[in-house]
């Protein structure tokens, strides 16, 4: 690790004192479904050829003509960009240290495709690391997760459905987190029925007991007659090999979208799969009921039965789409001593009317329909739509982004783990996005990084002659507080950019111990200053930046329970 030898000058300044689905499904819990096994799905897919190195415009312009680092969701960036290229299915997520993946799918003159970016610089400039296209061929489905915990082994997992002439298959792709070096294939299978949607999601933040490594799991929804299915696979030894494949659900309804998070708290450290799903009475239907099932005991065991818990609302039952799940995954204990979860949803209000809700348990292992409860995130005249949520370790919490279609806005909002409302939303803003005439379907997605403690923004805007551009931006500066009633306050660093020294000034409602951590891109700790206690007051720290290598570094401010984190630009 490298490490720098800072000045500090501490300085005291002015010091001042101190939910059943309605009767037609049938449910067949791990039903025995076979597996169509045929190596011409597969190739289909995995005879692609990664490459780098394709024309693809990233957005590598000066970075004093998108947004100052430290203007919180200012400039959108455009991730990639080809002319005629239609990019849809943007998925974002975030390594340990900061860096950001991207995935998409890809439609040209030539056929369908895929392609992957990556950002060190949290998200100002992205480089692309394949894209590829190819005749007769769609990508209706895609998701991708990060794991890894040193920069070393960072490996990024892109999941898809592949569909070749109506000819299905799911697959999981693995990949080197630093190259962008295609590692292997693993996870394939294939149908001559329809899939629909599939997804990811790993355990490498606080990995189950079964786990070598860490756990990477997936889901996908299937026609197979005379029953939908929802098909699950895990691989404990990260990535390597998928076992445990089963049949998690099937239904005679219809299911579309599902969702899949882990869970894991000090009081439920086996750690858990959590899996929402989507089931409509026809196949025309445009809403449904929202199911939610988990791994019984760690990732390798059977599911549990499925309970509905929109049923727990009269406002909800039947009129819901869209579901995503985060879950609780941290070491801190929940109020109810459990994992939380929380699904988002859209509730067809009417015709002209849609809301975007959610819906929350306290109590996740053994829930019950009781346990369910019905939180409102934009329940207005307005249509509320495509909402994503995901659950912050850095601050524990739940930040959602969705879409206002009435007025073409993309909002962001969160709420803490013990809520203390049936609104407790806190509004980060009510427009992230720079521009609202290219919205049509953005689908946002959110993933909170780490190292900063930001919510990452992604979503999909409507380029020249309807064709999709992935977009991102960022909260850069995040504030995670615990203890509102001893809340101090934090000035932003300056100058920024700095050349010898910077300044970071904050102001204690209360005597507390204050740490100031700074980290470099990569996520390494370059210094820490340990003030112990500090009195009331406002008070100054002067960094010597004269040493520091030209770029991008992190800052991270303790007091006490209270977290402040943000960045700051050295040039020389």
């Amino acid at each position: 690790m490298k490490q720098s030898l800072l000045s500090f000058t501490f300085i005291m300044m002015l010091a001042t004192p101190a939910f059943s689905q309605l009767g037609r499904n049938t449910s067949f819990p791990h039903s025995n479904e076979q597996t169509v096994t045929n190596s011409a799905f597969r190739a289909n897919h995995s005879a692609i050829n990664y490459f780098a190195g394709r024309p693809v415009e990233s957005n590598k312009h000066n970075v004093s003509a998108l947004r100052t680092p430290f203007d919180p969701l200012s400039t959108d960036v455009i991730i990639t960009n080809i002319p005629a290229t239609n990019f849809r299915n943007v998925k974002i997520a975030a390594a340990f240290n900061g860096w950001l993946f991207a995935a998409y799918s890809m439609n040209d003159a030539t056929g369908g495709g895929l392609g992957a970016a990556k950002s060190t610089d949290g998200g100002l400039t992205w480089t692309p690391f394949f894209g590829v296209t190819s005749a007769g061929i769609d990508y209706p489905s895609l998701d991708l997760v990060v794991a890894g915990n040193t920069v070393g082994t960072i490996s990024f997992y892109i999941a898809g459905i592949l569909n070749n002439g109506g000819s299905y298959s799911a697959w999981v792709d693995k990949f080197n987190g630093n190259t962008g070096a295609f590692m292997g294939e693993n996870f394939n299978e294939g149908s001559a029925n329809t899939m629909y949607d599939i997804a990811l999601a790993t355990d490498y933040v606080n990995p189950s007991f079964v786990s070598t490594g860490y756990s990477v799991a997936v889901i996908y929804t299937r026609t197979s007659a005379p029953a939908d299915s929802l098909i699950y696979a895990v691989s404990v030894d990260s990535g390597t090999t998928y076992i445990n494949r089963q049949a998690a659900f099937a239904t005679l309804a219809y299911l579309r979208k599902a969702d899949i998070a882990y869970g894991y708290s000090p009081n439920r450290n086996n750690g858990r799969y959590f899996v929402a799903f989507e089931s409509r009475v026809l196949s025309t239907d445009d809403i449904g009921n929202v199911g939610f099932i988990y791994t019984s005991s760690d990732p390798t065991t059977t599911f549990t039965t499925a309970i509905y818990p929109d049923s727990a609302d009269a406002g909800m039952r039947g009129l819901m789409r869209y579901p995503n799940i985060a879950c609780e995954n941290d070491n801190v204990n929940a109020d109810s001593g459990q994992v939380v979860s929380m699904i988002t949803v859209d509730r067809k209000y009417s015709s002209t009317d849609w809301d975007a809700l959610s819906l929350i348990s306290p109590i996740s292992v053994n829930a019950t329909l009781s346990n369910w409860h019905r939180l409102d995130i934009d329940n207005t005249v307005n249509t509320d739509v495509e909402g994503d949520v995901t659950f912050s370790t850095a601050n524990s919490m739940f930040e959602v982004t969705y879409y206002d279609s009435s007025l073409a806005k993309l909002l962001l909002v969160k709420t803490g783990l013990n809520l203390t409302s049936a609104s407790a939303w806190t509004i980060v803003t009510s427009q992230y996005n720079d521009v609202t005439t290219n919205l049509a379907a953005p689908k946002p997605q959110i993933v909170v990084s780490a190292n900063d403690s930001a919510a990452n923004l992604a979503w999909n805007a409507e380029g020249i002659s309807a064709h999709g551009v992935p977009m991102f931006d960022k909260e850069v500066v995040t504030v995670s507080v615990h203890d509102l009633a001893g809340a101090s306050g934090f000035d932003k660093p300056f100058p920024d950019p700095a050349n010898d020294e910077v300044n970071f000034n904050f102001d204690l409602r209360e005597q507390k111990n204050v740490k100031l951590e700074i980290y470099n891109m990569l996520g390494e700790n370059i210094s820490t200053l340990d003030m112990g206690t500090i009195a009331a007051g406002e008070h100054r720290t002067l960094v010597d930046v004269s040493s520091m290598e030209a770029g991008i570094y992190f800052y991270r401010y303790t007091a006490g329970k209270q977290l402040v984190s943000g960045k700051f630009t050295v040039t020389h």
